[in-house]
């Protein structure tokens, strides 16, 4: 982070990243992408948040989906998605579209192929929405990078949670889903 980046000056304001900048609220997603009908989360909603750098060594998205399991039955969209390092390899329009696309309404829709293939580059999650839906365009699995700081995983099945403590250090479970940016 440059101190005379647009991105330092966000940080300083309380906003976590470029994307959080001009970030709607993430409750509002839906497999559609579409803001009128509310991502609703059933029963207690609980998030598991683990730190991406762990004594200097980065967990990369791939660590994570490994973790997981395949969830290649799920329809996914990349949301507010950042990265680190070029994309071409699975998006050939590019890092800075496929940024701009993950901040339509829509998201960007991939596939766990083109997750996994995106693991395995060495391009840098520095914040992104991956949001599993099932069939009925319910989300069934969340995996969000915050700021290159923080993973978080949200999920209907409590065993995910689980997997997640057994694989990772320093997990952290929150009482709700991860916490809105502050926007001024």
């Amino acid at each position: 982070m440059l101190m005379g980046s647009r991105r330092f000056s966000l940080c300083q304001a309380g906003v976590t990243s470029r994307a959080a900048a001009s970030k709607p609220a993430l409750s509002r997603l839906t497999s559609s992408g579409l803001p009128h009908r509310p991502v609703r989360h059933h029963g207690a909603v609980h998030a598991v948040r683990m730190p991406c750098w762990v004594d200097g060594t980065l967990i990369g998205l791939g660590e994570v989906m490994r973790c997981l399991g395949d969830r290649g039955p799920l329809h996914w969209r990349l949301f507010w998605a950042e990265f680190n390092g070029d994309v071409r390899a699975v998006w050939p329009q590019g890092t800075l579209a496929v940024e701009d696309q993950s901040r339509e309404p829509a998201g960007v829709r991939l596939s766990w192929a083109e997750m996994v293939a995106l693991a395995d580059t060495d391009v840098q999650v520095i914040d992104g929405d991956f949001v599993g839906f099932d069939d009925a365009g319910l989300p069934r699995l969340r995996i969000l990078m915050v700021d290159s700081g923080h993973w978080w995983v949200w999920s209907v099945e409590p065993a995910d949670y689980a997997r997640v403590r057994e694989t990772f250090v320093r997990v952290v479970t929150e009482s709700h889903v991860p916490p809105e940016p502050a926007v001024d």
